[in-house]
């Protein structure tokens, strides 16, 4: 199931990662419960498949007022720079993540996803990473007080 949400037109577009959404405080409830969900596991390991799309002239990821509250405290300084400096990028999970305790592997997050070659963009997502994750997330779409898509799988025996 997609999130679907309203462009300016009015039309229904699948939800995709966009570096304009990066450490609004959806990114803070999100990376949080991931990193909960991952210290669960003997070895946490975190599979990162956006669908990163260019930024547009939407009002999303606006949502940049927030509190650390119990959350982790390193992730939210992290996210709140990224705000204030206006360096809000998705690669700034390659340092933070780890840092946090997991092994974070992110799939293709500097370059643009695109609907027609969605077979081979997923396909081609190594399946050693598939194969020892107990946690992926192939898109950035948590939503606190909404359903969302989100994939969480057991790690399989190779």
């Amino acid at each position: 199931m997609n999130t679907r949400r309203a462009d300016s037109t009015g039309s229904r577009e699948p939800e995709r990662v966009k570096n304009q959404y990066f450490a609004d405080r959806r990114d803070l409830f999100k990376y949080d419960l991931l990193l909960d969900l991952a210290e669960c596991q003997s070895e946490p390991r975190l599979v990162f498949i956006p669908m990163l799309t260019p930024n547009d002239g939407t009002r999303e990821g606006s949502v940049r007022a927030y509190e650390c509250g119990a959350r982790r405290r390193m992730l939210f300084d992290v996210l709140r720079a990224a705000v204030a400096t206006g360096k809000r990028d998705i690669q700034t999970l390659r340092a933070v993540l780890p840092r946090c305790g997991v092994l974070f592997f992110p799939y293709r997050d500097a370059e643009y996803f695109q609907d027609a070659t969605r077979k081979q963009y997923f396909d081609t997502v190594p399946s050693d990473w598939l194969a020892r994750s107990s946690f992926l997330t192939p898109t950035s779409v948590f939503r606190q007080g909404r359903s969302a898509t989100c994939g969480v799988t057991e790690p399989r025996n190779t």
